[in-house]
C-alpha cells in the first residue's frame, strides 16, 4: 500500500504497533492492547491542531484504528479497513475476540498448519502467543495476493502475535 500511495501523490507515514513490524519492542514486553496500540496514539497526538489524516488498517491493526478514531475523531477524515479487525456499533471488539480469536484460535479449532502457540503460563492456560506458519500465511492469508506480491519479503516480516494483549476482551467473553 505505501508504494502506491506514495507514487499518487500522497504523504504517506506508516506506524508499526508495538512489537509489531520494525517496531523494536519484544512480544513479552506488551502486556496490553493500550500498550500495542501507543505508536499510533503518539503520532496522532503529535500532528499539528489542524491537520487530518486518513487511516489505513490491516489486520489486528483495525482494533487499533477504531479505538485512534474514538480518541481523536477531529484529527482522522476516514479510516479505511483492509483485511483488518474492525468492529461497530453493533459487533464491538469484544465481540471479535470471542467469534474469531477466542473460539477459533484460543481453542485451536480448524485447521492450524504450522502455526505454532507458546504457553509461558503453562499448558492448562490460554496461550501467550502465535506465531503463523508459512504454509497457513501461504494458504489462508496471502492465497488471493497479487503474483507481484513477494512471499520471502512478506514471510521475513512475520513476528509472534501477543495473546497477553487480548486479555481484557478474552476475559469480557469467557
Amino acid at each position: 500500500m505505501l508504494p502506491l500511495l506514495s507514487s499518487a501523490g500522497h504523504n504517506v507515514t506508516a506506524i508499526d504497533l508495538a512489537a509489531s513490524g520494525i517496531d523494536p519492542q519484544q512480544i513479552d514486553a506488551v502486556r496490553t492492547f493500550s500498550q500495542y496500540s501507543q505508536p499510533l496514539r503518539d503520532y496522532l497526538a503529535s500532528l499539528p491542531p489542524a491537520e487530518k489524516v486518513v487511516l489505513v488498517a490491516h489486520s489486528f491493526g483495525g482494533l487499533a484504528a477504531a479505538q485512534a478514531m474514538e480518541i481523536f475523531p477531529g484529527r482522522i477524515s476516514v479510516a479505511v479497513f483492509i483485511a483488518a479487525f474492525m468492529p461497530g456499533p453493533s459487533y464491538s471488539a469484544s465481540t471479535l475476540f470471542q467469534e474469531v480469536l477466542y473460539l477459533y484460535y484460543l481453542n485451536q479449532e480448524g485447521p492450524q498448519l504450522d502455526n505454532r502457540f507458546t504457553y509461558e503460563n503453562g499448558p492448562n492456560n490460554p496461550p501467550t502467543t502465535l506465531t503463523f506458519g508459512p504454509n497457513y500465511l501461504l494458504r489462508n492469508l496471502y492465497n488471493l495476493s497479487p503474483i507481484q506480491a513477494s512471499p520471502s519479503l512478506t514471510l521475513s516480516c512475520t513476528r509472534s502475535f501477543g495473546w497477553v494483549n487480548c486479555q481484557c476482551c478474552i476475559s469480557r467473553v469467557k
